[in-house]
Formats: C-alpha cells, sequence, structure tokens
C-alpha cells in the first residue's frame, strides 16, 4: 500500500487556517495527512484593530475559536514550534517532532518592540486584540492634544493601517467634539506618504482633507518618554501626548537557526514558487515570506490558493500546475464614510481610484467575509 504523504502546516494565523482548510477541502484524506500546528486557542482578525479603539467594532465580532473555523478533517495540534530540521524533514515542537513530506511554513510575524529603545511602556498600537483594547480605554478618556501616529518600518504588515487610523481617529475626534482641541500628525519613514507610488498623492490629500499634518521622511529611531519626545534616526523630534506607532516587526526567531535563508528571520523564497532555494518540498506562505509586496492577508490567501494548487498537481490531483503572480488586493478607508479599493501584483502597478460609498461598506462587512469564508478557505 503507497505511503500517504503528511501535509504539515505551521501556524494557526490566516494564512495556516486559509490554506489547511482549503487543501482538506480539494483532497480526500486517503490522498494525504494535513495536520495544523499552532499555540492559538482563539482566531483574532486583526483587520479590526483599529476599529476597535473607536468603538466601530464590538470586541467579540473580531475573534473566534480556531476549532470553530478550522475543517474538523485537519488533525489540530496545539503546540509551538521551536524549530526546524530541513535535511530530516522535521518540525520540533514543546512536545514532539513532527515529520513532513510537503511543509507550508505560515508563521506570520511577530512583534519587535527591541528594534526602538524606549517604545515599550510608552507608544501604543492596534496591532493585537490586547492592545487595541489598552488604546479603546486611552481614547475614551482623551481630551485633546498633541497626537502622532505612523510606523516604524515601512513592511510592517497591513501598510496603510496607520493612514487609515489617523483619518478615523480625525472622525472619531469630531464625533467626540475635542478635533479643534487636537493636532494629528502623521509620520512616514519615506518622502511621500505611503509606499506605492501610484497611491501617495491620493492618500496625502486625503490628510490634508482631514487636517492632518504630513511628517515625511520620519525614520523613527527612539522614543524619549521622560520628555514625550519621538526621535528620528537623522536626529529631528516631535513632541506628543499621544503615541501611536505600529511596532517593527521581525519573523520567528527559530528561522534564524533552519538553515533556511532569511531576510529578519522572514525566510527568502522564489517569488513566483515561494519556495525557499533548494527546498521545493517547503513552502512559505503569509507574512512569514520574505516577498517583493506588502504583507497583506488577501495576499496571504492568494498564496495559499497557489500552494494548494501545486502540491495537489505534484500530488497527481491536478493537471495543471501555476505560478504565483504577487497578487494583493486591499481596501482601505478613505475617512468621511468613503473606501478605496486597489489591486496588483507584480506586474500591474495599482491604480488610485476615487473614494467611494459602496467600497467604504465593502470595508466595513470585511470581517464577517472573513470568518464566514475567508478563514475557512471558501475564497
Amino acid at each position: 500500500m503507497p505511503k500517504i504523504p503528511r501535509i504539515l502546516v505551521i501556524g494557526d494565523g490566516t494564512a495556516g487556517l486559509n490554506f489547511a482548510n482549503k487543501i482538506r477541502r480539494l483532497l480526500p484524506a486517503d490522498d494525504a495527512f494535513v495536520t495544523l500546528v499552532g499555540s492559538s486557542s482563539r482566531h483574532y482578525y486583526k483587520g479590526d484593530g483599529f476599529l476597535l479603539p473607536f468603538g466601530y467594532k464590538k470586541p467579540n465580532e473580531s475573534y473566534k475559536p480556531v476549532d470553530f473555523l478550522l475543517d474538523s478533517r485537519v488533525e489540530h495540534i496545539r503546540d509551538t514550534v521551536t524549530g526546524i530540521r530541513v535535511n530530516d524533514r522535521a518540525v520540533i515542537t514543546r512536545k514532539r517532532t513532527l515529520n513532513y513530506d510537503y511543509l507550508v511554513i505560515a508563521t506570520g510575524a511577530k512583534l519587535a518592540y527591541e528594534m526602538v529603545p524606549g517604545y515599550l511602556g510608552e507608544a501604543k498600537h492596534f496591532y493585537d486584540f490586547e492592545h487595541s483594547m489598552e488604546l479603546r480605554g486611552i481614547l475614551e478618556r482623551f481630551n485633546g492634544g498633541n497626537v502622532v501616529i505612523g510606523p516604524c518600518e515601512v513592511n510592517s504588515p497591513c501598510p496603510p493601517s496607520s493612514f487609515e487610523f489617523a483619518v478615523l481617529l480625525d472622525q472619531f475626534l469630531r464625533e467626540k467634539g475635542i478635533r479643534d482641541k487636537t493636532s494629528i500628525k502623521y509620520v512616514y519613514p519615506l518622502e511621500k506618504a505611503f509606499l506605492l507610488d501610484e497611491l501617495a498623492p491620493t492618500l496625502e490629500q486625503i490628510l490634508r482633507d482631514s487636517e492632518i499634518e504630513i511628517v515625511t521622511g520620519f525614520e523613527v529611531g527612539s522614543v524619549i518618554q521622560k520628555n514625550h519626545e519621538l526621535h528620528s534616526k537623522k536626529g529631528d523630534s516631535i513632541n506628543y501626548d499621544l503615541l501611536i506607532l505600529v511596532p517593527p516587526h521581525r519573523g520567528q526567531d527559530f528561522i534564524a537557526d533552519s538553515g533556511l535563508k532569511n531576510v529578519n528571520n522572514f525566510v527568502t523564497v522564489d517569488k513566483n514558487r515561494l519556495n525557499p532555494e533548494g527546498h521545493d518540498e517547503i513552502f512559505v506562505i503569509g507574512d512569514a515570506a520574505d516577498l517583493p509586496i506588502p504583507k497583506a492577508a488577501s495576499a496571504a490567501w492568494m498564496q495559499a490558493e497557489y500552494v494548494v494548487k501545486e502540491i495537489s498537481h505534484r500530488l497527481g490531483k491536478m493537471m495543471i500546475g501555476s505560478t504565483y503572480e504577487g497578487d494583493v488586493g486591499c481596501t482601505l478607508y478613505a475617512g468621511r464614510g468613503l473606501g478605496m479599493t486597489v489591486y496588483f501584483n507584480y506586474e500591474k502597478r495599482p491604480l488610485a481610484s476615487k473614494p467611494k460609498r459602496f467600497d467604504y461598506l465593502l470595508k466595513k462587512m470585511e470581517s464577517d467575509a472573513y470568518f464566514s469564508a475567508i478563514a475557512r478557505g471558501m475564497i
């Protein structure tokens, strides 16, 4: 009797859940074992992170139990990965060693506060549930002052989030009746307000229309807590009363010792195949991959779709293989009840469409679509 191959997925975030659910639905149990390893009991939709602080989303709408979202036919091992031995085709966890025929690394990114001296205990953010809720309490008590918002680095997951938070803060403060008592500064590391040239002018105009001051070319260097000053790497400084910074992100620590080539612990892969060099049996998807596109949930599930097709093709269950073309789609809040949807890939540059009410409503329904279909691998 031929051996049934094991497909091992490490990471139970967006990319891991989406992939495991998709491939389990496509391949019968006799064609492959599918195992997901992760340590989370509940799955949080990070796209709600900048809505929770304003009360625009109820906390219990932003997470679901992992077992509720995961196909019951996927073996779910609740454990923490501590290492990968690529030569042995083995993953090491705190409790066991797991072998694989195909490995899908979907371990995401971790918050690297230590990269910015003075960050901890002073700067706030909305990149996980606990900190979003902390920020919610702060904004409820906020009565005005100088607010500084921005990313510490350009390559943070969901790049538009700082922009979206800034325009939503403007809206929130107007609703609260204290916008005239507050100044908002949006700081960005590049000499423009966004990393994509085609979108930067539109986003800059939206910020100006919201009376938000734009400070470009500001690479965050450190936070001087006692003076309430944010310093750039060039030595410039900005005073604040409330500092909201997207923290630096890095890949998981065990990647450094895995033997896989990496940049800041994000695995270097072929951009069209998603394989690390010399390892056709390993695929890296989601934020864990070092790719020339922004880290975004939409990119993660499009990568998962490609890998599902590629592994199915190799197992003889799909006639035609494919390549990953770097597809990314994103709908973002554009302020004043408007939204904007952009799509691009490695070859197709994004277009700056005019903000629309329809896109705003589409964005508001995003988490519903995420939990009902995307995380479950239906799209």
